[in-house]
């Protein structure tokens, strides 16, 4: 982990990622990185912050919500919370999606357990 002021920048099995440095982690701590399931969004762009890699394991249709599960390239559980506005392209199992989210949208802390759902 490095910090660039306020944000850590977390080397991960997808790449690096920026977040907001809430936990005031220092050089080289161990850290977990947490992204709101609605902050995170489907893109094609390249050059896009955030950038993760993921394939669509079930998605669920909640009202006017759509709840998609995937696993990231290291097997790591991701749920993306979108509108049900027809605006996600592809929804089917097996299905492989770019996800980006803002550096500001996700906070670095310190590993602990994590509590169940």
């Amino acid at each position: 982990m490095a910090l660039e002021g306020m944000l850590a920048r977390v080397d991960t099995g997808t790449g690096q990622i920026l977040a907001s440095n809430a936990g005031k982690l220092a050089v080289g701590d161990r850290t977990m990185v947490f992204v709101r399931p609605e902050r995170l969004k489907v893109t094609t762009a390249p050059d896009c912050p955030n950038r993760i890699a993921a394939r669509i394991t079930h998605f669920d249709f909640e009202g006017n919500f759509a709840n998609v599960f995937l696993r990231g390239a290291e097997g790591q559980p991701l749920m993306l919370q979108a509108a049900n506005d027809g605006g996600l392209p592809g929804l089917k199992p097996g299905a492989d999606m770019m996800l980006t989210f803002a550096p500001e949208h996700a906070v670095a802390l310190v590993p602990g357990e994590l509590a169940k759902e």
